[in-house]
């Protein structure tokens, strides 16, 4: 299993603790787990802005199996990069990963797409229009402030079972405010967070 890591700041130049891309490198690195992070934060040494064009790059390593979007996005897309207005209110996203663009990149073959993205599961069919295994994604808004802790539970499962439906039920018992994440599945199967409790 190797984890690629998107991230995309809104305000990359505001300390903001405990991100969901941070905690997941740091429990990453810590367990051994292989992975690349890409992303314009500036809590990283090297900052990178991501584009339709890295994206298809970093898609095409063979070895990634997991690709894990901690953006911002909704029904329209995916944003991959934010203007650099001086106000952040002002801050727009030029460039938007359109459900098109993604049903048309045909790297996402073979690869389970994970989403930080609020009402990002309006994208599911076309990750997997596009060949992804599976996606993780949320159907609704989701608070932030404990998101990153939530991803923690949710590999900390994978890792062992290799099933999102699994590591996503374990998940939401810890932390029950992402309950409207699902796994989707080729064929119309989708599994739900939520657990008969």
């Amino acid at each position: 299993m190797k984890v690629l890591i998107l991230e995309a700041c809104r305000s990359p130049e505001i300390i903001k603790g405990n991100t969901e891309a941070s905690v997941l490198s740091k429990d990453f690195a810590r367990d051994g787990i292989p992975f690349e992070i890409y992303s314009n934060d500036g809590i990283w040494e090297s900052c990178v802005e991501i584009s339709r064009s890295l994206l298809s790059e970093l898609l095409r390593n063979p070895v990634v199996s997991i690709v894990h979007l901690a953006v911002h996005g909704g029904e329209e897309g995916l944003v991959l990069r934010w203007s650099k207005d001086a106000a952040i209110r002002d801050r727009m996203p030029p460039e938007i990963l359109t459900p098109s663009d993604i049903r048309s990149m045909r790297e996402w073959n073979e690869k389970m797409v994970v989403s930080g993205a609020c009402s990002s599961a309006s994208l599911a069919p076309d990750f997997l229009a596009a060949g992804a295994t599976a996606v993780v994604a949320p159907a609704i808004e989701v608070p932030w402030s404990r998101i990153g802790l939530f991803f923690r539970s949710f590999y900390l499962v994978y890792r062992r079972s290799a099933e999102p439906e699994g590591a996503l039920a374990e998940a939401v018992l810890q932390y029950p405010e992402y309950r409207s994440y699902r796994v989707f599945r080729g064929e119309g199967k989708v599994a739900a967070a939520e657990t008969n409790a």
